[in-house]
Parts: C-alpha cells; structure tokens; sequence
C-alpha cells in the first residue's frame, strides 16, 4: 500500500519537478542534503522535504526552463525566499 500512496504521490507532481529531481539527483543544491523516508523498509526520496526552486525568480522575470530550476530542501528554499540563487 504505501508503494502505491508513494507513486500516486510522486506521478501528482508535474512533470518538470520529476525530471529536475532526477537530474539532482533528490540532493538539496545548497547544502546537500538527501531528505530519505522508510516505507515498508525501503528507502525512498521524502519528496515532503524536496522543493524544484526557480534560480532566478518567477516573480522577477525568471522562466519555468531547466537551466533555471533547481532541487532544495524545505528549510534552504524558505530561508532563500525570492533572493537570486548563488549557484
């Protein structure tokens, strides 16, 4: 059951958030944090503690394209708000 919760779960997300976590590899780009959830004893991405992060922001004319997205953890996005990305 929880395999199933998890893929209906991470299938809800669009597309573009799945392909930049790929990419990232599930790893914050600023402190390197890989956030890892049990589910029936496998180790799965928490992707509750994933956010895909605009480099340069949305609000500041930044575009939804890949080399402007970025994986962070809850705490770096929130603490980073609509500042430019240092990376």
């Amino acid at each position: 059951m929880c395999a199933i919760r998890y893929g209906s779960y991470w299938y809800s997300r669009p597309r573009y958030q799945r392909i930049v976590f790929l990419r990232d590899n599930f790893t914050c780009q600023v402190c390197g944090l890989r956030p890892v959830a049990s589910m029936d004893g496998y180790r799965r991405p928490d992707l509750h503690q994933l956010h895909v992060d605009h480099i340069h922001p949305f609000s500041k004319g930044g575009l939804t394209a890949f080399d402007n997205l970025q994986t962070l953890c809850r705490r770096c996005n929130l603490s980073k708000g609509s500042r430019l990305s240092t990376i």
